[in-house]
């Protein structure tokens, strides 16, 4: 699956045009919890966590290990959560057998349906599921499975009045309408990686949290929403077509991966390259795999080759116009032929 089909002018070009500055920015590649923005407290990291590699290149994330690894944040984030929001994070989950909390704003176990935030990892179903209740009767569910050769995974989470959406990877998942507000308890601590319900019903985190992002705003748009991603682990050259004889450099996100494998060999210059060039003499799909050690990502390419023989100048095709009013219909101008 293809999660950036942007090229690399109109990648940037989004950046600068559509990007919103989060409100509090948790990075933690110093291995702090750190506000990048300013506006917050410093999270209070306990059991002292490890510092592992991050979703990029020269990156770092805090890896969870399972054993009371506990990340607080400031707790006036949690007025965030009556208006607009979003909140952006990735996560990597190691092997569990059990619920994990990834993060949490509730009070006793007992209560954990009342006036509260939490989204916990699911293994059987391999599903991250985010929930807000005002009681044990009114409740907001989202839910969705992560995919199976994606170390790292991007979860957006947002409010837009009555409306709250999920995204994975980029990709919408599915949205929520609920009428009434949600009010959190003032007292209850905003934690990452732990739960009151962990030893009860939950485990805590084994796993890797980094880019943390809070905004006060909810991001909707694709643009808003590709602009907070870094997509690790991709291939950033969209499928292509080439004249045969030609070569194209197939070129790849920052990865801090421990090795990277092209399939099939052919017609690769290094096929344990993250920007290999490639001259297939027929269309091919490439495969690329990022190994992590304990975690393997992968993804796809097809490079389709075409004879300069084969081309039928006379059906080039041009539209007589086109209507550039953002209604979805005829947006375009270009040539229709292959």
């Amino acid at each position: 699956m293809k999660y950036l089909l942007l090229i690399p002018a109109l990648l940037s070009f989004v950046f600068c045009f559509s990007q919103n500055d989060p409100v509090a920015w948790f990075s933690f590649d110093d291995c702090s919890a750190l506000d990048e923005m300013g506006n917050y407290s410093a999270g209070s990291i306990r059991n002292s966590i490890d510092c592992e590699c991050g979703v990029g290149d020269n990156s770092s994330a805090l890896d969870f290990d399972g054993s009371g690894d506990t990340l607080q944040l400031d707790g006036t984030l949690k007025a965030l959560f009556d208006n607009d929001f979003s909140i952006a994070f990735y996560l990597w989950m190691d092997n569990v057998t059990d619920i994990t909390s990834i993060m949490s704003i509730q009070g006793a176990c007992a209560n954990a349906r009342d006036s509260a935030f939490f989204i916990r990892y699911f293994p059987n179903s391999n599903e991250v599921v985010i929930e807000m209740s005002k009681n044990f009767g009114e409740i907001i569910s989202l839910r969705t499975e992560l995919p199976a050769n994606s170390c790292w995974n991007h979860i957006l989470f947002t409010r837009e009045g009555e409306i709250y959406s999920l995204y994975l990877n980029g990709e919408f998942i599915e949205r929520f309408r609920f009428i009434d507000e949600v009010v959190l308890g003032q007292d209850y601590p905003f934690y990452v990686g732990v739960s009151p319900c962990v030893g009860i019903n939950d485990q805590f985190l084994r796993g890797r949290i980094d880019e943390i992002k809070f905004y006060n705003l909810a991001l909707k748009s694709e643009e808003q929403v590709l602009s907070v991603q870094q997509f690790p682990d991709r291939i950033l050259t969209s499928d292509t077509t080439i004249f045969e004889g030609s070569t194209i450099e197939l070129v790849t996100s920052p990865s801090c991966a421990s090795g990277i494998q092209w399939r099939p060999l052919t017609g690769l210059d290094d096929p344990a390259s993250a920007m290999p060039m490639a001259t297939p003499f027929e269309t091919v799909e490439y495969m690329v795999e990022f190994d992590h050690g304990i975690c393997v990502s992968s993804d796809n390419i097809i490079v389709s080759v075409l004879s300069e023989d084969e081309i039928q100048c006379g059906n080039i095709l041009l539209p007589k116009a086109f209507t550039p009013n953002n209604d979805g219909l005829n947006e375009r101008f270009g040539i229709s032929n292959t």
